[in-house]
């Protein structure tokens, strides 16, 4: 469907943050569905929590290749962000800051 597969990202890069990238690659009907994982040494669940909203799969760094490989699989299957795999300590917190379905 897209040219472009999967876009790995971190949030703290020069230039332009990850989150601003990619609010600003969701905002495009073109990108809006395109499979994203972020490999970060971010550690504020109000920050994860914006990118795990906006489809993002979160990866923690250090990290393990057979974690990165889950969130690979799980981006490009479609399947909903691990909220627990992102940041373990914080799943309650960014749960609650998740949109509700209606």
């Amino acid at each position: 469907q897209h040219w472009i597969d999967l876009v790995l990202l971190d949030l703290n890069m020069p230039v332009m943050s990850g989150d601003v990238f990619l609010a600003t690659l969701r905002a495009r009907p073109a990108f809006r569905d395109l499979p994203v994982v972020i490999v970060s040494t971010e550690g504020a669940t109000p920050r994860i929590a914006e990118v795990v909203a906006l489809g993002a799969h979160f990866v923690h760094k250090p990290f393990t290749p057979k974690r990165l490989a889950g969130a690979i699989h799980r981006a490009l299957n479609g399947d909903p962000p691990d909220i627990e795999a992102a940041a373990p300590a914080a799943t309650g917190e960014i749960a609650q800051s998740l949109p509700r379905p209606v």
